[in-house]
């Protein structure tokens, strides 16, 4: 019963996903929240320029995390700006999956 309920919840979130993913695509509503991090700030890091104190997007786009988490973003520069943010939206679904799966295992 524990796995049947885990494997009907991971079709579901999978679908979601890839749902959610697909129709902010096809009307242009596809923006994360932290969307200018993605590419501004490791391209900026990388030629030594300033990360804290520089805005990178609209609203709060102040980088306000710890350095550490730039190097999460660093793979991202090789990527155009719209793929790096598609796999970005994709390892956030897995992560929420993943959390489920372990609250649920407990």
């Amino acid at each position: 019963m524990k796995h049947r309920i885990i494997s009907m919840f991971t079709m579901f979130a999978g679908f979601a996903v890839i749902l959610t993913l697909t129709l902010n695509m096809i009307n242009g509503k596809f923006w994360l929240a932290d969307s200018g991090y993605i590419i501004a700030l490791p391209g900026s890091l990388l030629q030594g320029g300033q990360v804290y104190l520089v805005s990178f997007n609209e609203g709060s786009g102040f980088f306000k995390y710890s350095p550490v988490i730039l190097n999460f973003f660093l793979p991202c520069t090789i990527f155009s700006y719209k793929i790096a943010s598609v796999i970005h939206f994709l390892i956030l679904g897995i992560s929420y999956w993943y959390a489920f799966i372990v609250i649920r295992t407990c």
